[in-house]
């Protein structure tokens, strides 16, 4: 017979609220089928829906940071992020009055229709980060953030059993409500997947052992990095379920499918628990075993990139990803060359979206939030007005669902402007097609810039050649230039040095030349539309292009407008292998030399 055993499982505060735990689950998941009666009591659902987006509780905060302000508690306040939010504070009080009363309205958004909505998402977390802020000051130096929390002067055991018989330690708010749900459980599991969970999680504690001594009590989970363990509890600093069974003495039925019963309802439509798989750098599935997963429900690819990474293998892994029609989501750890992450930041058509894997925590909580990082510099040209919207969808399961509604291009050519409107790359760009004397300064300094970033033309002859060419074509969009091409007339000494090292004459021909698209409006069409632009312009001409032999993706361009291959000859000046594409509709070929 199977031993029945009452166990509350307790997920405490405090995690990101996107979506239900997966832990928990899977523990509720295997203690249930060993025989265990489970009851879970999720503190960080009870937290977050009960207190921290409820208005009296807000206004609460702020009566309580107004009076830590007048006391001068926050003279040496070095959150910048906190500091900006504490002089809004100052200055709109009626506003933050209304923004208490708002808060209410945040699940509202993120649990609806609305969260397919970029600019409405967005706006919901904006303001869900102000409320974190605003907590954060009322209960300072604790801070509480969207990843989690964060306590500068809780490092050992003596600062933590400090901090939780601290009054201003929030989450005595739920001493009351866990003792209540505790009363009839036999063994109690702490179940602690994050470090920033253990503080709180002691602070409960604290407040219960007093009263139930016989309760058998069980810290459990990867969270566990602290430097010593309790001596009147066991300490499980590991994931895998399979302990927890021993511990308890319950026979163990092996994996499990994750139970969600008994976990709260998170901020999102619906809860996601398979979209999102790991691959490893070093065993790429083939194509079509990628495809398989894709049809079977992933969407997002997870590539950890270590500092031994090759760009070969990298190019090659996220290749087969986003052709599998996945989202590579990319994770630098520690030590990786910068190489590496300039290639990612130049290549977001695969790399679609790159994190840095954040620093662990002093053990007690968890790392203080960092800043948003800056918009990586692509060489020499500056980021596109806002953010991308993926930067928002830090948490998988929102990630899952935006790339399972809108699909992986839509979701990475999503940005949002400073008022968090959103706009997507290559939609409504101006194209505009041009003789050289019609461009302004403003033109001229960004398709210089534009062209050179390209790195594949020697600039000594550059604006010459834009000074004589037939036409100058580049698209615009918000109110950066994000591409151009030009139709050049060859200099008399370039038709030569062709002419000597092929046997062919292009006196009477145009050049398509100075392609270059940014990198972030790679594969939207955008150097389509310039093209046959261009070609449209120019009635009467026949053209020719001249490509690098190893740039296999400007060929493949050239081959999709029609194009294909003529002669190709070795430039001592570039160091390499030239060759000259021209339409195929073009079928007398250019008069040899006489």
């Amino acid at each position: 017979m199977i031993h029945q055993r009452s166990v509350l499982l307790a997920h405490p505060p405090f995690i990101c609220p996107a979506a239900p735990p997966l832990l928990p689950a899977m523990a509720a998941a295997r203690l249930r089928k060993a025989g265990a009666t489970v009851q879970i009591y999720d503190a960080n659902h009870e937290f977050f829906f009960d207190h921290l987006l409820k208005p009296d509780f807000l206004k609460n905060c702020l009566a309580q940071v107004r009076k830590r302000q007048d006391k001068g508690a926050f003279k040496h306040l070095s959150d910048l992020f906190l500091v900006e939010q504490l002089k809004d504070i100052a200055s709109n009080q009626n506003s933050w009055q209304e923004r208490c009363e708002k808060a209410r309205e945040i699940p509202e958004v993120m649990r609806g229709q609305s969260f397919y909505d970029p600019g409405a998402l967005v706006a919901a977390r904006v303001q869900l980060d102000a409320v974190l802020a605003l907590a954060s000051l009322a209960f300072f130096p604790l801070r509480l953030h969207w990843n989690g929390l964060h306590h500068p002067k809780v490092h050992d055991w003596d600062s933590a059993w400090a901090c939780c018989e601290d009054s201003d330690n929030p989450f005595h708010l739920l001493s009351e409500r866990f003792k209540e749900v505790c009363q009839s459980a036999q063994s109690l599991l702490f179940c602690v997947p994050r470090q920033d969970q253990l503080l709180p999680a002691l602070t409960l504690w604290a407040g219960l052992k007093a009263e139930r001594p016989d309760l058998e009590a069980v810290f459990w989970g990867p969270g566990l990095s602290s430097p010593q363990p309790l001596q009147d509890v066991t300490w499980l600093a590991k994931e895998d379920p399979a302990v927890l069974c021993a511990a308890l003495k319950l026979k163990d039925s092996g994996p499990q499918p994750p139970d969600y019963e008994g976990l709260g309802n998170y901020l999102l439509p619906k809860v996601e628990t398979a979209g999102a798989r790991q691959y490893q750098m070093d065993q790429v599935p083939s194509l079509d075993a990628l495809q398989e997963d894709q049809a079977a429900g992933v969407a997002v690819a997870g590539w950890t990139i270590g500092r031994d990474a090759e760009l070969k293998n990298l190019h090659q892994a996220l290749r087969m990803g986003s052709k599998a029609g996945m989202w590579n989501k990319v994770q630098l750890t520690a030590g990786v060359d910068s190489a590496v992450a300039a290639w990612c930041a130049a290549n977001p058509n695969l790399a679609h979206s790159v994190i840095a894997k954040g620093q662990a925590g002093p053990g007690f909580s968890g790392p203080p939030p960092e800043p948003w990082p800056d918009e990586p510099m692509v060489g020499t040209l500056p980021p596109m007005p806002g953010r991308p919207f993926w930067r928002w969808l830090d948490q998988e399961p929102h990630l899952v669902l935006h790339v399972r509604h809108h699909g992986v291009r839509q979701t990475r050519t999503c940005r949002l402007r400073a008022d968090n409107t959103a706009y997507r790359l290559a939609k409504e760009v101006e194209y505009h097609f041009v003789h050289y004397p019609d461009l302004n300064e403003w033109h001229i300094r960004n398709i210089l810039e534009l062209i050179t970033f390209a790195g594949k033309v020697k600039p000594d002859w550059l604006k010459y050649n834009l000074e004589r060419s037939y036409l100058v074509a580049y698209a615009v969009q918000e109110g950066v230039m994000v591409a151009t091409e030009t139709l050049k007339h060859p200099r008399p000494e370039y038709i030569r040095k062709v002419r000597e090292r092929t046997g062919l004459d292009f006196t009477k021909h145009l050049e398509r030349g100075y392609i270059v698209v940014r990198p972030d409006y790679r594969g939207l069409g955008i150097g389509d539309q310039l093209i046959k632009g261009c070609l449209a312009r120019a009635p009467g001409y026949k053209t020719f292009l001249a490509i690098g032999a190893e740039n296999k993706v400007a060929q493949q361009l050239t081959a999709r407008h029609g194009s294909r291959f003529l002669t190709r000859y070795y430039s001592e000046e570039m160091g390499k292998e030239i060759e000259i594409w021209t339409p195929q509709d073009q079928d007398d070929l250019p008069e040899a030399s006489g």
